[in-house]
């Protein structure tokens, strides 16, 4: 199918931001609603960390079958379909809480039925950002800044809410009011996006075995995007235990509050908003490397303090430090992917990048509930800081890292799928510095 022109015009933007950030923020109500549900009926930080094991362990299988899906029918049809679906499944846990029957295996079931969904979503998203930051006619680095701002208002926002709302009410009712922000992400993606983003590719389906292996080979090949890779999923293996085990437990233990819960998820978020903005508005003037060495450095370092169980104000403020460094980051990764991946690749080449990401979150986030439960909150807390600041320090040692400025020649010079995967004579070894 011919490609239709698209006329110039941010709309469809400032739709897709505002769809991210009402999903967004629903998501992060959850988070604070569900491990504060589970602690709250069990008592127990091993079953809070088999909850979020449970929440990631299906987002590998997900991501991948994600990017074949959008390959063979388009971002925008798919955004719509997981948003619907993942509604449906969220509002099935206050709704099965309210007849009494929502029993803790029940509760598993459906967390990992709505993680399994809402992968696609996310992909789909991610996907279709390159082609409105082009009809919108701005920088990249401002668009993926914008981008990536929602999200980071949405764990400044979502979880204080979350919070409030759960001290306030109760934790099933915060999972109705996100089940309705899935409903309206559909509405504004099936209004907004543009026409030709519903469609499918002009290039022939693939398998989700070729989706598999197409996506791993051309991220294998790209050094750039290989060394973006390995470094962000080690920092998603960490934050995200320390943001998604640790930190409830530790509120809970100390303060005994889901506000307070709530706040300091916020508190990252706000750092992690603020950092956004900044970079978005000036970070295009500075070089890559340097960015990304300054970024991770001053993420890791403000974790030791947490080992003291600081008082709510400096934890906040500990946290708040942390996000505003990181945000860098992770807005560069975007902007490294998207200049590296040619249009037709994107769905497998995103839920590539999406599936490894978080193929070991499950295992990490179940480790340090076990390891808490086992050994207490302080030496999870050692272990995981620790961790947290080598990861920071490894920005000196993965290969191609300092390579991210370069432009790619595969998304530039290959039109098909083959030629792109199989481009090994213009790709330097993986192994380069």
């Amino acid at each position: 199918m011919p490609e239709q022109p698209i006329r110039p015009s941010r709309q469809p933007l400032y739709a897709l931001l505002l769809a991210n950030t009402i999903s967004q923020v629903g998501n992060m109500m959850t988070t604070v609603a569900i491990p504060w549900f589970v602690l709250q009926t069990t008592g127990s930080a091993l079953q809070v960390g088999i909850s979020s094991f449970v929440n990631t362990a299906p987002l590998f299988l997900a991501a991948f079958l994600g990017g074949s899906l959008i390959d063979r029918f388009g971002s925008k049809r798919m955004s719509i379909i997981a948003d619907i679906m993942s509604g449906l499944t969220v509002a099935a846990i206050p709704l099965l809480f309210g007849l009494n029957v929502l029993s803790y295996p029940v509760l598993l079931i459906l967390i990992f039925l709505g993680a399994i969904l809402d992968a696609p979503g996310t992909t789909a998203r991610h996907s279709l950002l390159p082609d409105v930051i082009e009809q919108a006619r701005v920088k990249p680095e401002r668009a993926n800044a914008a981008y990536q701002a929602v999200f980071r208002f949405s764990i400044l926002f979502g979880p204080l809410l979350g919070g409030l709302l759960t001290a306030r009410y109760a934790a099933t009712d915060v999972l109705w009011i996100d089940a309705m922000t899935f409903l309206v992400s559909a509405l504004l993606i099936a209004r907004f996006a543009p026409r030709i983003m519903s469609q499918a590719t002009d290039h022939p389906p693939v398998s989700m075995r070729d989706n598999l292996v197409g996506g791993l080979r051309f991220l294998w090949q790209d050094v750039p995007m290989m060394a973006m890779l390995i470094l962000v999923s080690l920092v998603d293996l960490v934050a995200n235990a320390l943001l998604g085990v640790v930190v409830p437990v530790y509120a809970e233990h100390v303060f005994g509050s889901a506000a307070d819960f709530g706040g300091m998820l916020a508190a990252f978020g706000g750092g992690m908003l603020v950092g956004t903005i900044l970079y978005g508005a000036v970070g295009h003037r500075f070089p890559r490397y340097p960015t990304l060495v300054v970024g991770m450095l001053g993420a890791t370092l403000p974790s030791l303090g947490l080992i003291a169980l600081p008082s709510l104000p400096v934890a906040v403020v500990l946290l708040a430090v942390m996000g505003l460094f990181l945000a860098p980051v992770s807005v560069l990764t975007a902007n490294v992917f998207q200049e590296r991946t040619p249009a037709h690749l994107r769905g497998r080449v995103f839920g590539a990048r999406f599936a490894v990401q978080t193929a070991s979150l499950p295992i990490g986030m179940l480790v340090t509930g076990a390891l808490i439960e086992g050994a207490g909150l302080v030496p999870a807390l050692i272990i995981l800081t620790g961790g947290y600041s080598l990861v920071g320090i490894s920005v000196f040692f993965i290969p191609g890292l300092r390579k991210m400025a370069v432009a790619s020649p595969l998304s530039e010079t290959h039109s098909t799928p083959e030629a792109a995967l199989d481009a090994d004579s213009i790709i330097a070894p993986v192994t380069d510095n």
